[in-house]
């Protein structure tokens, strides 16, 4: 036995702390805190407190220093290690599905020719009128063909240099019906024997049948050569456009 093994023990009054040798176990002596007499006794040791599920699931350990941390808990105060934040795939998931469909839309919607473009976007209720280019100038089309379609007559454009060349509208523009579609047709003609006319327009103003505007429509061409013709089509989606008239003068610059 090891006669100099010390025992811990407390005072059987106040409570304090006493530390004392093996041999003296079980005898009486003054307390060095409250000075009465007490038995020395060795204390008890505490059990060990089980940790229960819900505190082993609150906490985790840093990757660094292997120190506890709150699950919760952002920077590890042990060794100041910052936790990775989760990547929310579910989140980049949605979006990228989104941003691929969009770029499937605009794929489909660019690959669509001009003329079902304007009677889709006329279907939806984008726009009252449409302008439908199709190499040539645009003209407005009535909806009804039994309806009699006033246009004026054709207007040259005042002759600029001594060229004396002019545009002018090649007879008056008919209502052409192809399937569930009506156009106003016609053709543009520059006149010179020389000069290049460049941004070439013809407008057209949309009625209906009490005479009411409903809006204009136009066409574009970016040129038309010397002594050479410009046919233009325009598709009509407003349902209540049943006359047009011309607006003048052609547009167009040499």
């Amino acid at each position: 036995m090891n006669d100099n093994l010390e025992m811990k023990g407390a005072c059987g009054h106040c409570g304090g702390h006493i530390v004392f040798p093996a041999e003296m176990q079980g005898q009486m002596a003054g307390c060095p805190h409250c000075e009465r007499a007490t038995m020395l006794k060795p204390m008890r040791a505490r059990p060990a407190q089980p940790v229960s599920k819900k505190a082993a699931a609150a906490s985790v350990s840093c990757p660094q220093c292997r120190k506890p941390m709150g699950v919760e808990d952002v920077i590890c105060v042990a060794c100041g290690f910052r936790m990775p934040s989760p990547i929310p795939w579910l989140r980049v998931a949605v979006v990228a599905v989104m941003v691929l469909e969009l770029g499937y839309l605009a794929l489909r919607w660019t690959g669509l020719d001009s003329t079902t473009r304007a009677a889709l976007a006329g279907k939806l209720g984008i726009r009252t009128a449409a302008v439908v280019s199709t190499g040539g100038p645009t003209v407005v089309v009535p909806k009804d063909s039994n309806q009699t379609v006033n246009a004026a007559p054709p207007q040259p454009v005042e002759p600029a240099g001594p060229d004396q060349g002019t545009l002018t509208l090649a007879g008056t523009p008919a209502l052409k019906e192809d399937g569930d579609f009506h156009y106003i047709q016609g053709t543009v003609k520059n006149n010179s024997k020389r000069d290049v006319f460049y941004e070439v327009k013809v407008k057209f103003r949309l009625m209906d049948k009490n005479g009411a505007a409903l809006g204009e429509v136009q066409d574009y061409a970016p040129f038309i050569e010397p002594g050479k013709s410009w046919d233009f089509r325009v598709l009509v989606v407003d349902i209540d456009a049943t006359k047009y008239e011309f607006i003048e003068p052609i547009g167009g610059r040499r």
